[in-house]
């Protein structure tokens, strides 16, 4: 049987001492890996319906929930957010960075441009820590078509 295991999943499996090893060691996603190729159970990426209740459907509702939340837009936000904070340790502010945040005091927003690899998102993103510290929602977008969708959507609740 053909398997689809990272050569890391399989260096897992291999460790040494494997008394050692049990399933509370193993993620979701790479236990839902060796149940799917290693056994005959039918686990798929869908939500089964409710009134099936096989040990395979079980495991595709606790994948598709652990999916669920790990992947959620609330949860990539804020480990989005903890990335920049623990890069923003590094950063230096620059007279680019202060006359951002002035700017930003006298209007609603700002567009920074500049060479690739000059620094652009760095400032933004140190700028957004810092409003962050002023009680501003940071809401972390690299979409510019979704950033158009948060923006509509925080227009029309103003407007309600």
């Amino acid at each position: 049987m053909a398997t689809s295991l990272s050569q890391e999943d399989i260096n897992f499996l291999r460790l040494a001492g494997s008394s050692k090893v049990s399933s509370a060691m193993f993620d979701v996603s790479l236990m839902v890996c060796l149940l799917r190729h290693f056994t005959d159970l039918d686990i798929h990426d869908t939500l089964p319906m409710e009134s099936i209740h096989t040990e395979a459907a079980d495991i595709c509702r606790i994948k598709f929930y652990r999916n669920s939340i790990v992947h959620s837009d609330i949860q990539i936000q804020l480990r989005t957010l903890n990335d920049w904070r623990d890069t923003d340790e590094k950063y230096i502010p620059t007279s680019a960075t202060t006359f951002i945040l002035q700017s930003l005091n006298q209007t609603t927003g700002v567009i920074i441009t500049g060479s690739p690899g000059c620094g652009k998102s760095a400032v933004a993103h140190h700028v957004a820590l810092e409003l962050e510290k002023e009680k501003y929602e940071i809401i972390p977008c690299d979409d510019s078509s979704k950033s158009l969708s948060i923006l509509q959507k925080i227009n029309s609740s103003l407007c309600n």
